[in-house]
């Protein structure tokens, strides 16, 4: 599977479809994470994180507009 593909299927998983057992399938188990709002590691934290935003957002959904892939 190509990156952009990857890249699609994991946003559409995690946030069109709530599923957050996608964050095992895609993610590294000791990712790291860097945002705005601080570093977060770990599968574990980000599955945390992303409920959270769920439950705050319970609507949202993603809409890439383009998604940049280079020598897949």
């Amino acid at each position: 599977m190509i990156f952009k593909n990857i890249a699609e299927e994991y946003a559409f998983s995690i946030w069109d479809k709530k599923d957050l057992s996608a964050i095992k399938k895609f993610l590294h188990p000791e990712i790291i994470i860097h945002s705005l709002l601080g570093d977060y590691h770990c599968q574990e934290v980000t599955r945390s994180i992303v409920a959270a935003l769920l439950i705050g957002f319970p609507d949202l959904v993603v809409q890439n507009k383009a998604i940049i892939s280079e020598q897949d």
